[in-house]
């Protein structure tokens, strides 16, 4: 058989061609198992790294909780150096300065980082507690894994260093007092607040309590009665005691007052706040921008033909700090190391037979002869008034005067009624007999 040579040669290379790229196929691609060995490789890295990254971001919220307590109890302990005594309370995310406002020990109190980690609770932050009046504290922190010296779970940290291991974590979100779930508490309230629900109230004794906290129509009273003013207040917020805002009393025809009810309403006294019994307490922050003669805080005192005088009032200007009534001074103190732009806290006590002036918690006069504040006239804050007499049984009032009016702000002023808030044994003057409140009554 004769098979011609060109044939074969085609034969073959096809053969070869084929041959050639079956293997190329081969070669190029991947199997199967080869890619579903890739992916869980790539998943078990993946799962690495968001492990390792999860530890990294925990460790890294410990180590802020280290520094955040170490950073607060300096602070602490700077405010217990200057003072003689820890602070009351702190609240988170505002800054801790002295009570005369003028001191800033740490600028922004720490926010426990979020998320819990370990086996620590949710939505908990630092606890501070003070013992043994003032003297000590406690800042109750927990750690999700140890740290240096410090081990996991609930610690506290003291002015002798941290304790490890301190058991219970108090429950104290929201609260302002009360039950910590620890055999504590979250918390104490100011002289004149209850505790009720877990947050600080005004007792039954305070009387007026104004906050001072709204820019227009700045006189709420928050006391249980609620009472409604007159007049005409703004809030300011150029300087700052507690709240957003305080009373700005810059413009001397700024003046708030509360009256009774009844025929001439706007006249008479509000029979809570006027006449005061022997027993009572006056207080307020103040802030003086300009010395007035007179320096008019609160007045029921008026004047009226033939030389007739009522009430009581207090004044604070550059020459004395004034308790007075119709027969004259209760308490005078030489008030000529006052400061201009400067915060003080004044307490006028009347605790039966005596009575104190306080500034700043440092008792500044006294007397043991004291008297009732009487008058029977609406309260005035922010200026003294004269008045005259009408036949109708009511006085109408005068024009202000620059001189009459307090110039400056105020906060925080409460008057209660039947109750000596701070008092003193031995009533020496120049004696510090209290601190100063560190928040909103």
């Amino acid at each position: 058989m004769k098979i011609e040579n060109s044939k074969i040669e085609n034969y073959f290379s096809m053969f070869s061609s084929n041959s050639k790229s079956t293997h190329q196929s081969k070669t190029t691609g991947f199997t199967l198992i080869e890619l579903l060995v890739v992916i869980v490789i790539i998943t078990i890295l993946a799962t690495m790294a968001t492990v390792m990254l999860s530890n990294a971001r925990a460790k890294a919220r410990d180590a802020k909780r280290i520094s955040d307590i170490r950073q607060l109890s300096t602070a602490l302990e700077m405010y217990y150096n200057d003072q003689g005594y820890y602070p009351t309370y702190i609240t988170a995310n505002t800054s801790l300065k002295s009570p005369d406002n003028l001191t800033t020990y740490l600028s922004l109190i720490p926010i426990n980082p979020t998320s819990a980690d370990g086996n620590c609770p949710v939505n908990t932050d630092y606890a501070y507690q003070t013992q043994s009046n003032n003297t000590s504290y406690t800042i109750t922190f927990c750690l999700g894994n140890s740290s240096g010296a410090v081990s996991a779970g609930t610690n506290r940290m003291t002015p002798g260093g941290v304790l490890a291991g301190a058991g219970c974590l108090p429950a104290c979100t929201n609260k302002a007092c009360g039950d910590n779930g620890c055999g504590g508490v979250c918390g104490t309230c100011e002289v004149g607040d209850d505790c009720t629900a877990n947050q600080c109230v005004p007792d039954s004794y305070t009387k007026l309590l104004l906050h001072f906290n709204n820019a227009t129509n700045n006189y709420v009273d928050s006391s249980p009665s609620g009472k409604s003013a007159g007049g005409s207040l703004n809030g300011s917020n150029a300087v700052s005691k507690f709240g957003s805002y305080v009373a700005d009393f810059n413009n001397y025809t700024s003046y708030i007052f509360y009256a009774g009810s009844g025929a001439y309403s706007n006249y008479y006294a509000d029979t809570d706040l006027t006449p005061l019994t022997k027993t009572y307490t006056i207080d307020f922050w103040a802030y003086n921008t300009v010395w007035g003669s007179n320096g008019g805080i609160i007045t029921t005192y008026v004047t009226y033909p033939p030389n007739i005088k009522d009430g009581w009032y207090i004044t604070i200007n550059n020459t004395n700090v004034i308790l007075g009534d119709a027969t004259g001074a209760i308490l005078s103190w030489d008030s000529s190391s006052l400061n201009l732009a400067q915060w003080y806290h004044f307490a006028f006590v009347g605790d039966d037979t005596k009575a104190g002036l306080y500034i700043d918690g440092k008792l500044k006069a006294y007397t043991a002869a004291n008297r009732a504040l009487t008058g029977g006239y609406r309260l005035d804050i922010g200026r003294i008034e004269s008045a005259k007499w009408i036949p109708e049984g009511y006085y109408s009032i005068s024009v202000t005067t620059p001189g009459n009016s307090f110039r400056g702000y105020l906060d925080e002023l409460r008057i209660s009624k039947g109750v000596a808030r701070w008092t003193c044994s031995d009533c020496t003057v120049g004696t510090q007999y209290f601190t100063p409140p560190t928040k909103e009554y």
